[in-house]
């Protein structure tokens, strides 16, 4: 699930409290979204600065804070994907050593 790129914070409130209601308890979705990585989420904001890993983009993250305290306030654990595997090929040793 994209719920951090492709989602208003109310769409992404809506999502929550629906799957809640049917039950679920744990929500897995991909922190940077599906494909290589380099997909602005709906306010334009890429999630690293200058496309560098180890420079997290604070107003990227400051839309998945407030989604993940969405997703507390209604007992909801996020199963967290931090990187798809297409981006294997741009996330190695070598230009990412900070955080790997």
């Amino acid at each position: 699930m994209e719920l951090f790129r492709l989602f208003t914070i109310d769409e992404a409130r809506r999502i929550l409290e629906n799957r809640r209601s049917k039950g679920f308890s744990v929500i897995q979705v991909m922190l940077t979204g599906v494909g290589d990585g380099t997909e602005t989420n709906l306010t334009g904001q890429m999630p690293w600065i200058n496309n560098d890993h180890s420079n997290p983009n604070e107003r990227y993250f400051e839309n998945v804070d407030s989604i993940i305290r969405i997703g507390q306030e209604n007992g909801l654990i996020f199963a967290l994907g931090i990187f798809h595997q297409l981006q294997t090929s741009r996330i190695t040793m070598d230009n990412c050593p900070e955080i790997l």
